[in-house]
C-alpha cells in the first residue's frame, strides 16, 4: 500500500467506499487512527541474523510475524455489530484487517534488536462486509499471548533456518522462552 493511501485509512477513510470511520463531536472528526503492536525476536535470533548477516534467520523472523498478523485476525479481531431487537452492540469477528510492518534492526539503546513495528489500522469488515471501526479490548488483553504466538512461530522456523546456517556460526536459535501453555497450536 502506498503511504498516502495507508495515511488516508489511519485517518478512518474507507476505500473505494465513500466513507470515514468515526465520530463528530463539537464540531470536530474524532477517529482513532490504530495500533501499534511490536512482535520482537529474541537476543539470540537478533544476534544471529544481524551481528553474523544471516538473511534466512530474518525471512524467518518476517515469515512469524506474517504467520502471527494472519492468527490475530482469524482470532482476536473484532468490531461491534448492532442487534436491532435489543439496541445492543455486541463484539462480533472482524474480517480484513489492515496492517502495515515496520522492520527495526537496533534498540533504542542501540543494540542489535530484530522486530516489526505492525500498525494496525482501525478498520476492519463485519459479517456483511461493512467497513466498521475495531473494538480492541480483546487485542490489548492478549498481547502477552500475541508474543507467545509469534514465538511459537519463530520456534517452527528454527529448525529449518539451524539447518541452513552454517555449524560454526549457529548461535543454537532459542525462542523458547515465552511458551505459556495456552499457546495455539501454530498453522505452519
Amino acid at each position: 500500500m502506498r503511504p498516502k493511501r495507508f495515511e488516508a485509512v489511519l485517518a478512518g477513510f474507507v476505500p473505494h467506499a465513500g466513507i470515514r470511520l468515526g465520530r463528530r463531536r463539537d464540531g470536530e472528526h474524532q477517529h482513532r487512527p490504530g495500533l501499534d503492536l511490536t512482535l520482537s525476536a529474541p537476543k539470540p535470533v537478533s544476534l544471529e541474523a544481524l551481528v553474523f548477516g544471516e538473511r534466512l534467520v530474518v525471512r524467518a523472523h518476517d515469515a512469524a510475524v506474517r504467520e502471527t498478523l494472519d492468527w490475530v485476525e482469524a482470532e482476536l479481531l473484532q468490531t461491534r455489530g448492532y442487534d436491532p431487537a435489543t439496541g445492543r452492540r455486541p463484539r462480533v469477528r472482524a474480517d480484513g484487517m489492515v496492517a502495515a510492518g515496520f522492520r527495526h534492526l537496533i534498540s533504542r539503546d542501540q543494540d542489535p534488536q530484530l522486530r516489526t513495528h505492525c500498525v494496525i489500522a482501525n478498520m476492519a469488515r463485519n459479517d456483511a462486509g461493512a467497513g466498521w471501526s475495531l473494538e480492541w479490548t480483546r487485542l490489548r488483553r492478549s498481547a502477552r499471548l500475541i508474543g507467545a504466538y509469534v514465538q511459537r512461530c519463530g520456534r517452527d522456523l528454527r529448525a529449518r533456518v539451524e539447518d541452513a546456517v552454517s555449524p560454526d556460526r549457529c548461535m543454537h536459535i532459542n525462542a523458547d522462552s515465552a511458551s505459556p501453555s495456552e499457546v495455539p497450536a501454530s498453522n505452519a
